[in-house]
């Protein structure tokens, strides 16, 4: 498990400095309100994943291994364009990104519900390798696509970013299609696409409800800062939220192979003492990251992205324990998908989402950005805190371990 983790970790560090990179030519290239609308286009297509994720996305990696007669990858592609199309339609309408941007939120969108369905079958597989590679080649083609759209063909607008986005996608779908048809190739399949679509909806609904709940509290500030404060600002807002996430590049590589691990564990006691190690661990490195981020001064971050985008480690301060708490959560939140407690994670979310919500519509209107960044953390905190008491109430009759979970962290 360890070699999985240190591979997840290397190719994510390096997907990280990638994106790092394409933020940096956004940002000096495009500047601050352009980098407001890639926000909401990201956010966009985030969401519209998230929904065809309802019949097929992460639930795959639980549902795959426990059931292998059926057809899961055809049926969860099927839903994955049906409900992309339906849900940028109603996103529009609604005027959560610019119109300008429909057919490239529309295009986004459906590649990249297929690309993340692939990908979590090679996790359903224990295939970490695959599902690393594709992930770091789609940041490569990224950052390769803005380098030339931005300095060789001379585009200074926001479709140096959109190009790049397609490009990437484009390609991490062809060869991970190539890749999957190969692996799975004889498997047989023997029930209806109409019994697949109901296990399919039957956990990765609840799965995916959560996932949308949680991408709210993440993001549903960038709303609020659009609406009250302007494009330029959520423009700051977003590279400061994009630099302190960097920090969670270990806890989400650790999440990613924890899930697959306990998703085929049999005993819960282990899956408990493997978590309950990893939350003392995750909460010492992160807790590392966020201070060396805060120590950083205000003028290097200008020096990278700009002069327009002073505030940023205004930001990043206010994010900072939230930052923490939340990297925390995602180890406790793939635990209960591991083990089948999805409904933890809806009401966990839930409860983060509520709080950011009301928080937001009061504070942030006539206020600035740093005060957005607070209302993030306000949810991520409430998500941690609902999500840590279960999980005691969950292990406080079971014989946890911390030597056993770390026993287990080291097996292959």
């Amino acid at each position: 498990m360890i070699r999985n983790i240190l591979r997840t970790t290397g190719a994510r560090m390096l997907a990280a400095l990638l994106n790092l990179g394409v933020i940096v030519i956004a940002g000096q290239q495009l500047g601050a309100e352009s980098m407001g609308k890639i926000s909401l286009f990201i956010l966009a297509v985030t969401l519209t994943n998230l929904v065809a994720g309802f019949a097929g996305g992460s639930a795959l990696v639980y549902l795959m291994p426990r059931n292998s007669g059926k057809p899961l990858l055809k049926t969860a592609n099927a839903w994955a364009l049906l409900s992309s199309v339906i849900t940028v339609v109603i996103l529009y309408y609604i005027k959560a990104f610019p119109e300008e941007l429909l057919i490239y939120v529309l295009i986004a969108g459906v590649i990249g519900s297929l690309i993340q369905n692939t990908l979590n079958v090679f996790l359903a597989r224990e295939n970490i390798k695959m599902h690393n590679l594709f992930s770091l080649l789609q940041a490569v083609f990224l950052f390769g696509g803005m380098a030339v759209t931005c300095f060789l063909l001379e585009i200074k607008e926001i479709e140096a970013y959109l190009y790049s986005v397609l490009l990437a996608y484009a390609v991490v779908l062809l060869f991970s299609w190539m890749v999957l048809l190969k692996t799975e190739k004889g498997r047989n399949e023997k029930s209806t696409a109409a019994e697949s679509l109901k296990t399919l909806f039957g956990y990765g609904a609840w799965v995916q409800l959560a996932a949308v709940f949680a991408l709210l509290t993440y993001r549903l500030t960038f709303y609020y800062t659009e609406a009250f404060l302007g494009l330029a600002a959520l423009g700051v807002l977003a590279v400061g939220v994009q630099i302190s996430e960097a920090v969670w590049i270990l806890p989400k590589s650790i999440a990613t192979v924890q899930y697959s691990k306990i998703s085929n564990l049999k005993s819960r006691e282990d899956a408990a003492s493997l978590t309950s190690f990893l939350l003392l661990f995750i909460l010492f490195f992160t807790g590392l990251a966020v201070a060396v981020l805060n120590v950083l001064p205000e003028t290097l971050y200008t020096a990278i992205f700009g002069d327009e985008f002073i505030g940023v480690k205004a930001v990043i301060i206010a994010l900072s324990l939230g930052i923490v708490l939340a990297s925390m959560n995602n180890i406790l939140s793939h635990f209960f998908s591991g083990t089948g407690r999805i409904i933890i994670n809806l009401l966990s979310s839930l409860s983060g989402f509520l709080s950011v919500g009301a928080a937001g519509y009061i504070l942030i209107k006539g206020a600035d950005i740093q005060v957005a960044a607070w209302v993030s953390t306000l949810g991520y905190t409430v998500t941690f805190l609902f999500s840590l008491i279960a999980f005691y109430f969950m292990i406080k009759m079971k014989k946890i371990s911390l030597k056993r979970g770390l026993k287990i962290l080291l097996t292959r």
